[in-house]
């Protein structure tokens, strides 16, 4: 009896002994399983405070008519939205009855939250204030196109108009040495303030060469063959579109031997006419750089292409942004590089003959 006792004692110890060592292992199991669920969850938590950090979103906005050059800006821009942790949205109308206000966008763009903003700006009239984000601060605005010193940007990017002016009185006087009339086409409505300042540097440039011209020992003031800069407004008239008015203009003034264009509409509506025409005497000087204007370049149709290299402008709009985003502050204004493409090899053109 006494050994039987003592084996089922001893059995009954295992049994506990058992049991007890089976609990530890499963209170060890579940701490170890605790703690693994517990990094994981940091690691995702830190994943997601890093990607609400570094993931931003830029948005670029603006009309049908300058679409061309803001796909351009929009390659330069998502070419280093990498070195920003940045995603690059364009905005623009789907088609040519799709054109959405500039307004709209901009709401667009803070109901989205966006990080920053590079907007065109059609009118140099047009006030445009900075959306605000769900803080209630002001979106970073980055400005292209015409200028407005009322805007809420952090910065403008667009060119110097006295450098502009007096590079576009050199290609005129290139174009047309033996001088003749030029025609310029202006928005009489939206941007004759800008215009109107920008053909008066050229004016300027160009009354400085004749005057150096007829310094010359060998040219006398009468026989400097000049250019006459003649303005054709563009006005809001429902009765008859742009593109018709400016066919009617060139149809009637036959002594029109170059005509520069100030926007890239204008430059497309004077190629079309100039060559529905068949007017190839007429030299035309184009106004920014994109797809269709490069290849009526490379066909002959432009003579000159003004060009602002807009996928530069759009690293430094978001170099811009992110700076603003980082310490607070940006540069006012940024001017863009300004180059005069020309032939079929769209080479740069060299000024140093009309410098002199």
């Amino acid at each position: 009896m006494k050994i039987g006792f003592q084996q089922h004692l001893i059995s009954n110890k295992r049994k506990i002994f058992a049991a007890v060592f089976l609990l530890c292992l499963l209170i060890i199991f579940g701490f170890i399983l605790f703690y693994i669920f517990k990094i994981f969850q940091i690691t995702d938590q830190n994943s997601q405070q890093e990607n609400n950090f570094l993931n931003h979103h830029i948005i670029i906005a603006g009309g049908r008519n300058n679409a061309d050059y803001l796909r351009q800006v929009y390659e330069g821009a998502a070419a280093v939205a990498g070195d920003y942790s940045a995603v690059v949205e364009l905005l623009l109308p789907s088609s040519q009855a799709e054109d959405d206000s500039l307004l709209s966008k901009l709401e667009y763009a803070s109901a989205l939250g966006a990080s920053g903003i590079i907007a065109y700006i059609d009118s140099d009239s047009q006030i445009v204030h900075a959306p605000k984000d769900v803080f209630n601060g002001e979106i970073p605005l980055v400005c292209l196109g015409q200028q407005n010193p009322y805007n809420d940007s952090i910065c403008y990017i667009g060119p110097n108009k006295f450098e502009l002016g007096q590079i576009l009185a050199k290609t005129a006087v290139l174009l047309c040495p033996d001088g003749g009339n030029l025609l310029i086409p202006v928005d009489a409505v939206q941007n004759r303030e800008a215009s109107g300042q920008l053909i008066g540097n050229m004016n300027q440039a160009l009354n400085e060469y004749y005057a150096r011209q007829a310094s010359d020992e060998e040219t006398s003031a009468n026989s400097v063959k000049r250019i006459n800069v003649q303005i054709l407004e563009l006005k809001n008239d429902p009765t008859i579109s742009p593109d018709d008015f400016i066919r009617q203009e060139i149809i009637a003034r036959h002594d029109i031997n170059c005509v520069l264009c100030l926007s890239h509409a204008d430059t497309l509506r004077v190629a079309q006419t100039v060559i529905d025409l068949n007017r190839t005497s007429i030299a035309v000087i184009g106004f920014e750089e994109s797809e269709k204007t490069l290849d009526l370049l490379q066909r002959g149709v432009l003579q000159a292409l003004v060009s602002f290299n807009a996928r530069k402008t759009g690293e430094l709009a978001m170099a811009q942004i992110f700076e603003y985003i980082k310490n607070g502050n940006a540069n006012v204004y940024i001017p863009n590089d300004i180059r005069v493409l020309r032939g079929k090899n769209l080479a740069e053109i060299d000024f140093k003959a009309v410098e002199k």
